[in-house]
């Protein structure tokens, strides 16, 4: 995984690991829902991190991707989008 502190970590690196870990995500979710909304039958499981919830040493964009992750999923969940 690329990660580092948020000194020593590049812009580039810090939006690679967001693509992956939180824009992949919300893709897969966008595209999935339309489906599972015409059948009545919506369930989305997100699988985050600890790092997510409290940071992680050397992680930072890791941990912002999978506290994104985390706000992501509440935020469907509270909308009434799923």
């Amino acid at each position: 995984t690329i990660d580092g502190t948020a000194v020593k970590l590049n812009k580039e690196d810090f939006e690679k690991v967001l693509a992956v870990n939180l824009t992949g995500s919300f893709l897969a979710m966008k595209a999935a829902l339309p489906h599972m909304i015409s059948q009545q039958y919506v369930r989305i499981i997100s699988i985050s991190s600890v790092a997510g919830l409290i940071g992680w040493r050397g992680s930072s964009a890791y941990a912002a991707s999978k506290a994104g992750l985390i706000a992501l999923s509440k935020s469907l969940l509270q909308t009434g989008s799923v």
